[in-house]
């Protein structure tokens, strides 16, 4: 038996046997170190010089982690370290190398006592045992975390090679020298060029940028090039790509169904913002707190879309305040990852093991998120409230013109109607209750079950019907039942626009709750375009569609049918392509609106040339329903006309003295009676108000809808819970922000998102500068200084080259947060612009690039394979920001993972132009993310993305030789190359420039001409085959060019794609 290590503090004099297993083996801290002799004049420092020693020797056994913790020491922070066994002892005399039990046990030879123990396969140097006694004998001081600290900006090292250019560079030789290497020399122009366009713009340079370029021979040629490719609107679109990521954008929901989200306002600012150089504090304040600016703009309004990226639900099971309480944990650990750099979420259900964040501190943070006014529930809804109608920027000032117009109009008409309630007074006390008369509704079709052959009609002969299956008028029931497959058809009834009124007037008995169409005009094989009257688990519903789902209305109600009672239901549709043009009335009283899907865009057609049917869809329709009678009214039904249908007695009953003690209902139903049918005072201010409307609504049809966050005139607060129950709350926790932290300014009594967001961006948290900077050298280097970009808290890695990381991030802070000058900065010096290639003694010192002894090389990200394959090709459109495109993909991709309630259920792809936009417009539906985007890495932005895996599997390859969208683009590339040379040397070396900057060498000649007489050979004997390849995608193939010819060119394009060098910046 053996002793832990100190037990005799813990009151233990023997135990068994303590293993020390290898811990952070490939970390790289120990390699990244100076000479450990060589320690800094100022003194040993623990954070540089300790830390890394006790990480690697002894944290495992005395670290943060209680459950390996062993003989109840810790060492990883001062309060620990000091403390008093019960003996009364401390392991670490200050000041006292010598007769510290540390020290002792760390030289004692004897190997059932040395610390490491032998069997951890771990001893230390005697270098950095004598780091630990200068440390000891100088005090023992501890520091915080490096992370928790400001950064100091360090002077940069002076570099006697020469090589560095800028302070970027100097402490990056200076790291190579400690470690025995050189950096390399300068990349070649060409592919330095292909480089820089790829991580600035996503896009590879074009034949003529590229000539243009090797032709400027002057010496800040490259730098030029930077700058025009900084100012570009593919630039903005490539750094709010990384963006998006971080912050899970999405265009669904997420969770249950994962309906359609509408968000899109909000990725357009986020381009916009990057556009403009908006400095990174104002960008981060706008998003997080921009509702609660003075006087918010729209655009702060929509860039507060940022709070609403989070996954939701409609379950109808879901538990409100269990679904708060996750949406919180998700808001507090996207903050924490994006801004802070911390795993926040640790401290959800206990104080955090490593990181000195306690519970209450987590509960803290997450009270910002909690005082908003967005319901737990989003009820499937794609503009979930809080929400707004953004118009287009060129739109705002005609909105705002318009708005004061029918403001004013508003005004007179109020006044109209003062008037109006003094002549309506005197004439109910005089009204005769016989001169109140019903009107009926405009003149339509009438179906009458008991003669369902013969549909009446407003003007001219009757209709005859075709019977479909087996309709039947049952006595018994008193009316044509439903039975999903029957129905009584006519080709030209209900061949209505979106941009018409009509409505729906029926009489119908449901027998037991149901799901189905009781009257159509609607083509389910064509994306269900047309319109429908539909029962929806008992409620009516209208459709209203040109694609399923995402040109689509559908408006429901939130009143249900009675089951085995006959009732007359009216449907009004007004013309407006808005939910609120839809009306539902049951027995003459009016429902509320649901809205499930408002996708209808202002342009949208819906006419179809399926007949109208009543009974079905065009396929199928309800069940359990007898129809008694139904009437297709092609004109605007008004709500007053619907409303007194019915109601003459009460209409009657509140008229004349009888009438003077009628309810306040009857007498609202009487005023729009006499509003409609008696009032003879000009009406001529009610039509402009309708004209004006009217017209707004055109303009607002341009624009669209978007989530964004509102807060509650309430403190912000949140129950802390007990192990992160939803069950078990505690006491009430204002919103704070972790104590290790500078402390939160309050601008107004109660502290709100909008102190949060400055706090972030405060100069003096040590966080945000650096988590971002480290941020923005993962996505140009391949890698952050940190590699954990989500954590630089204790189990977070360290900087490969801290010095060189707070010199990043003071220079941020002091260039007022351009994010656009540190890219510049970046891009611009001799690290970014070395060779890649890679030498045995790189290999082995610096595997992984952490050094940095070459310049960045890996395979480029998801959107940018797919986007380099269109613009090669010419297909890319390039179009900024608007709604969200729909690509080719493999079939039922959606329709195998969503629920039937989803309106993501089927995918059906854009035809046109949505094919070819950029990658970062892709609708990303979270349950089912585009599958290319995934092969290659993407995210399926349920949670927050700082860096993204990069993996390397056979069925990358398989995408890129058989997915439509690739085949098309190297098609459409084969007929470029056939069209623009006449030799086959010269296409080869043009489709070497266009996807490599390069020209093809003599041996990659070689291989691609054997590789096309191979193709041309196999397809000269199989021209169907060539045929059948040429198929693939939408663009037209060019009939003038030989498809054999075509084909082959094809294939070699192809392969040339699928290329490491091509696929790799």
């Amino acid at each position: 038996m053996r002793g832990f290590l100190f037990s005799r503090f813990a009151g233990n004099t023997r135990g068994p046997r303590l293993v020390l297993p290898l811990v952070m083996s490939s970390r790289l801290s120990l390699l990244l170190l100076a000479p450990l002799a060589a320690v800094a004049a100022d003194g040993v420092s623990f954070n540089r010089d300790i830390q890394p020693i006790l990480s690697e020797y002894c944290y495992h056994c005395h670290g943060p982690d209680a459950s390996s913790r062993k003989s109840k020491l810790r060492l990883d922070r001062a309060e620990f370290a000091f403390q008093p066994a019960k003996s009364g002892d401390v392991v670490i005399v200050k000041g006292a190398a010598d007769k510290s039990p540390l020290i002792q046990r760390i030289l004692n030879k004897d190997p059932d006592e040395v610390m490491p123990p032998p069997e951890s396969h771990k001893q230390l140097k005697p270098a950095e045992i004598e780091l630990i006694r200068r440390w000891v004998n100088e005090g023992a001081k501890y520091e915080e975390h490096w992370s928790f600290l400001p950064p100091q900006r360090p002077t940069p090292p002076a570099d006697k090679s020469g090589w560095a250019k800028t302070p970027v560079d100097a402490f990056v030789v200076a790291t190579l020298a400690q470690n025995g290497l050189k950096p390399n020399g300068p990349e070649a122009k060409e592919r330095l060029f292909r480089r820089l366009n790829l991580d600035l713009t996503g896009l590879p340079p074009t034949p003529e940028e590229l000539r243009a370029y090797l032709a400027d021979t002057s010496p800040g040629a490259y730098a030029k090039a930077a700058e025009r490719l900084l100012k570009t609107d593919q630039h903005a679109e490539q750094m709010a790509r990384h963006w998006l990521d971080a912050v899970r954008y999405a265009d669904t929901h997420g969770i249950h169904i994962d309906n359609v989200r509408n968000i899109y306002p909000y990725r357009d600012w986020v381009i916009n913002a990057f556009k403009a150089n908006m400095p990174f504090d104002r960008f981060t304040i706008e998003q997080i707190g921009g509702d609660l600016l003075p006087n918010a703009t729209i655009e702060q309004l929509v860039a507060t879309g940022y709070n609403r990226c989070l996954p939701t639900t409609g379950e109808g099971g879901a538990i409100s305040e269990e679904v708060m309480t996750n949406y919180a944990k998700d808001q507090v650990e996207t903050l924490g990852a994006v801004w802070l750099g911390l795993t926040s979420g640790c401290a959800a259900c206990h104080d955090h093991k490593f990181d000195p964040i306690s519970q209450k501190e987590f509960y803290a943070m997450a009270a910002f998120f909690r005082n908003t006014s967005m319901s737990a529930l989003d009820g499937n809804n794609a503009n979930h409230p809080p929400s707004m109608l953004v118009a287009r920027p060129e739109d705002r000032v005609k909105q705002a013109e318009l708005d004061t117009v029918l403001a004013a109009l508003k005004k007179d008409d109020a006044v109209r109607k003062a008037k109006a309630d003094k002549d309506f007074a005197a004439w109910r006390a005089q009204a005769s209750p016989s001169s109140i008369v019903a009107k009926e509704l405009p003149a339509g079709w009438k179906f009458d079950a008991e003669t369902p052959l013969t549909v009446k009609t407003p003007t001219g002969p009757a209709l005859t019907a075709k019977a479909i299956g087996k309709p039947a008028y049952n006595k018994k029931q008193g009316g044509f039942v439903l039975d999903g497959s029957s129905a009584y058809e006519h080709a030209t009834l209900g061949d209505f626009e979106k941009n018409q009124a009509w409505a729906v007037q029926v009489r119908l008995k449901m027998t037991k709750t149901t799901n189905g169409a009781v009257l159509a005009r609607m083509d389910e094989g064509n994306n269900y375009r047309g319109w429908d009257f539909w029962i929806e688990n008992g409620n009516p519903v209208m459709h209203i569609i040109q694609t399923w789902p995402d040109q689509a209305l559908k408006v429901r109600s939130a009143g249900a049918i009675p089951v085995n009672k006959e009732v007359e239901i009216i449907v009004a549709y007004d013309g407006s392509g808005k939910p609120e043009g839809v009306k539902f009335y049951i027995d003459g009283d009016l429902q509320k609106n649901l809205v499930d899907t408002n996708t209808l865009p202002a342009n949208a057609t819906i006419r179809t040339t399926t007949p109208f049917r009543y009974g079905t869809r065009s396929k199928a329709g309800a069940t359990s329903i007898v129809l008694v009678s139904a009437n297709i009214i092609p004109a605007l039904v008004e709500a007053g006309d619907v409303a007194t249908l019915g109601k003459v007695p009460e209409l009657r009953a509140a008229v004349g003295k009888e009438g003077a003690k009628a309810p306040a209902a009857s007498v609202a139903l009487l005023r729009s009676y006499y509003d409609r049918r008696i009032d003879k005072s000009d009406q001529s201010v009610v039509a402009k108000i309708k004209a004006t409307t009217a017209e707004l609504d055109v303009v607002k049809g341009r624009g669209a809808m978007t989530l964004i966050m509102k807060e509650n005139a309430t403190p912000a607060t949140a129950k802390l819970l007990i192990r992160g129950e939803y069950t078990q709350p505690s006491e009430t926790i204002p919103a704070g922000t972790p104590r290790v932290l500078p402390p939160l300014k309050i601008e107004g009594k109660t502290a709100n998102r909008l102190d949060l967001a400055r706090w972030l961006v405060d100069g003096r948290n040590p966080m945000t500068a650096r988590v971002t900077m480290n941020r923005l050298w993962y996505q140009f280097m391949g890698t952050g200084l940190a590699e954990t970009t989500e954590n630089v808290g204790i189990m977070g890695d360290k900087p490969s080259h801290p010095e060189l990381l707070d010199w990043l991030a003071t220079e941020f802070v002091a260039q007022k947060w351009d994010v656009r000058a540190m890219v510049r900065t970046i891009v611009l010096s001799e690290t970014y612009r070395q060779s890649g290639a890679i030498t045995p003694q790189k290999l082995e010192k610096d595997p992984k690039n952490r050094l940095l002894s070459r310049g960045p090389r890996y395979r480029v990200d998801a959107e940018i394979v797919r986007d380099l394959a269109l613009s090669t090709a010419g297909l890319l459109i390039h179009k900024v920001g608007g709604p969200s495109t729909r690509p080719y993909q493999p079939e039922n991709i959606w329709s195998d993972v969503a629920m039937t309630g989803s309106n993501t259920r089927f995918y059906t792809p854009d035809k046109g132009e949505g094919l070819y936009r950029r990658s970062m417009y892709t609708f990303l539906k979270r349950s089912a993310p585009h599958p290319m985007m995934l092969n290659f890495d993407a995210t399926s932005r349920e949670v927050f993305c700082t860096r993204r895996e990069r993996s390397n599997s056979p069925l990358q390859s398989l995408n890129l030789l058989n997915d439509v969208q690739f085949v098309e683009a190297s098609r459409v590339l084969a007929e470029k190359l056939l069209k623009e040379q006449t030799t086959d040397a010269a296409r080869i070396d043009q489709l070497s420039i266009l996807l490599l900057s390069r020209p093809a060498t003599a041996k990659e000649q070689q291989i691609f001409a054997k590789s096309l007489a191979a193709f041309r050979a196999d397809y000269a004997t199989k021209p169907a085959e060539a045929a059948k390849l040429l198929k693939a995608g939408e663009k037209p193939v060019d009939p003038k060019l030989p498809p054999n010819e075509v084909a082959a060119w094809t294939l070699v394009c192809s392969q040339m794609f699928n290329r490491d060098e091509t696929l790799n910046k």
